[in-house]
C-alpha cells in the first residue's frame, strides 16, 4: 500500500481517505473566458488651455465666468497692455480666479478653458502589467456612481511616466456622457486574452496549482496548469481534469 501511495504521488495525484463530510462541488465544464489587466483610470480632457502673461499686468476686461460654454474665437479677457485672448477651441470654463481690475502677476492662470466632449482615460500600470498590454485592445470602464453601466473603449498609447517606474496606458471611449468629467475616476478593465470553448473551474477552488476531485465518497489532489484567469474563473490547459468531474469548492 505505500508504495502504491508514493506512485500515485508522484504523478500528482493521491487519493483522501473516505469522507461523508458535506461539501460543496463544482462540475469542469466548457467556457469562454477573458483574461484582463486592471487598474484605476482618470478621465482626461484632450483639449485645454489656460490664459497666462508673460509679464504683470491688469485685467481691464474679463467676458466669461466658470461653467460658461463659450465657442471657437470668442474673447475671454483683454489686458491693460492692449492683448486680447480668444477660445482656441469650442468648450467649458472651468476656472476664472481674477476679476476685472485685478493685477495678475507672470504665469497665473487667468482663465481655463477646457472641451468636456473630447476626453480619454489614463491608466497607470506596474510594468508587469503594461507589458502585456498594447493597442487596439478592448478596455471597458465603470464607474462606481453609475451602477450596472460600463462603458467600452480601445487601448490607443502606452507610454512610461518619466518620474517614476509606471506606465501610462491612454484608452479612448467614444461614448462616453458628459456628466463624466475630467478628474473622475473608474475602473478599468483592459482585455488582453480571450479563450473559447476551453475547461474552466472557479478560480476559488484551485490552491497551490491543484484542485481536489470527489469521486463518490473519496477526494483526490489533482496538480493542473492554469492558462487565462478573470475575477471568476480559471482556464485549465493541463492536467488530469476533464469535462463534468467534480471540484470540490472551499467551505465559505
Amino acid at each position: 500500500m505505500a508504495i502504491a501511495s508514493l506512485v500515485l504521488i508522484a504523478f500528482g495525484v493521491y487519493w483522501f481517505q473516505r469522507s461523508s463530510d458535506a461539501t460543496e462541488t463544482f462540475k469542469v465544464k466548457r467556457g469562454d473566458i477573458i483574461e484582463a489587466v486592471y487598474g484605476l483610470g482618470t478621465v482626461t480632457a484632450n483639449q485645454s488651455y489656460q490664459i497666462k502673461l508673460g509679464v504683470t499686468g491688469t485685467i481691464t476686461g474679463l467676458y466669461v465666468a466658470e461653467g460658461d460654454k463659450v465657442e471657437r474665437g470668442k474673447t475671454l479677457v483683454t489686458i491693460d497692455q492692449g492683448a486680447a485672448f480668444a477660445a482656441p477651441f469650442s468648450g467649458t470654463v472651468t476656472s476664472v480666479p481674477f476679476k476685472q481690475g485685478e493685477t495678475v502677476y507672470a504665469q497665473a492662470p487667468i482663465v481655463t478653458l477646457i472641451n468636456l466632449k473630447d476626453r480619454y482615460v489614463v491608466v497607470s500600470l506596474e510594468q508587469e502589467s503594461a507589458l502585456r498590454v498594447h493597442a487596439n485592445q478592448n478596455a471597458r470602464i465603470s464607474f462606481e456612481t453609475l451602477r450596472g453601466q460600463t462603458y467600452l473603449g480601445k487601448v490607443r498609447a502606452i507610454y512610461p511616466d518619466p518620474q517614476n517606474s509606471q506606465f501610462f496606458v491612454r484608452i479612448e471611449i467614444p461614448d462616453l456622457p458628459e456628466s463624466i468629467l475630467p478628474g473622475m475616476t473608474g475602473d478599468v478593465a483592459i482585455e488582453i486574452a480571450q479563450r473559447s470553448g476551453v475547461l474552466l473551474v472557479p478560480v476559488s477552488a484551485v490552491q497551490s496549482g491543484r484542485v481536489i476531485l470527489r469521486s463518490g465518497h473519496l477526494k483526490k489532489k489533482v496538480q493542473i496548469n492554469i492558462g487565462a484567469i478573470d475575477g471568476r474563473w480559471a482556464e485549465v490547459t493541463g492536467g488530469d481534469l476533464h469535462e463534468g468531474d467534480d471540484v470540490i469548492l472551499p467551505r465559505k
